[in-house]
């Protein structure tokens, strides 16, 4: 639809079991990942911060067009990272 930048705000199951530390965030960063590729865009992605004392498990950061990592912030507690995007 033309979109070059998507906004992705995640409210994600904070959880700290095996499970859900390994298969669940991994499909959610490969998801990310594959979803910017294929669409050739930016995301910026982050989860909610709270409990600060559980791992998330949704990473946050920015992903590029190519599906790497441009920016990548911790899965616990509150991060601010800036980055320009040129959408040109």
């Amino acid at each position: 639809m033309g979109a070059k930048i998507i906004f992705h705000a995640v409210n994600g199951d904070w959880d700290n079991s095996e499970f859900a530390q390994g298969v669940v965030k991994n499909y959610h960063e490969s998801n990310l990942r594959m979803r910017a590729r294929a669409g050739s865009l930016w995301i910026a992605t982050v989860d909610n911060s709270y409990p600060e004392s559980i791992t998330g498990v949704s990473p946050g950061g920015l992903l590029g067009p190519d599906g790497n990592w441009i920016a990548k912030i911790p899965n616990h507690g509150e991060h601010y990272f800036v980055h320009t995007v040129d959408l040109i």
